[in-house]
């Protein structure tokens, strides 16, 4: 019997207005818990209501493509039900490979937890402002 704490791949801080998800594992593939990684994440997003779902990559060295269509689910996730999330805390090799993928182009990615939230608070004043 395998013990799930085993492949715990997601450490989760919850205050009021956001989530934040620090990504533990130093590769996130198939082999190395992507399975268990989207399993947490689901959880998570059940919980999220109206927070911030904030997901901090600083501890991960590679991110495999499992990973990346997972990233674009999310992506589409937040756009069918409405919440707000950044991604943040990239190692320069996992962010070049976003960018080689265009992902940086679609995906709301920041240099930290705070700046995610400054951006969001940016786009709502200028939403309101409309």
């Amino acid at each position: 019997m395998q013990n799930h704490d085993y492949f715990k791949t997601i450490k989760v801080e919850r205050e009021d207005s956001r989530i934040i998800v620090y990504c533990i594992q130093k590769i996130v593939d198939l082999e190395n818990g992507v399975l268990y990684w989207e399993v947490e994440m689901e959880q998570v997003l059940e919980e999220l209501g109206n927070r911030i779902l904030i997901v901090d990559f600083s501890g991960v060295d590679i991110l495999a493509s499992a990973a990346l269509q997972f990233l674009i689910r999310l992506l589409f996730c937040s756009k069918e039900k409405g919440f707000k999330f950044g991604l943040c805390g990239f190692q320069p090799n996992v962010l070049r490979t976003l960018k080689n993928t265009c992902l940086t182009d679609l995906l709301p990615i920041a240099k930290s937890a705070d700046e995610i939230i400054s951006n969001i608070n940016k786009r709502n004043i200028n939403e309101a402002e409309k």
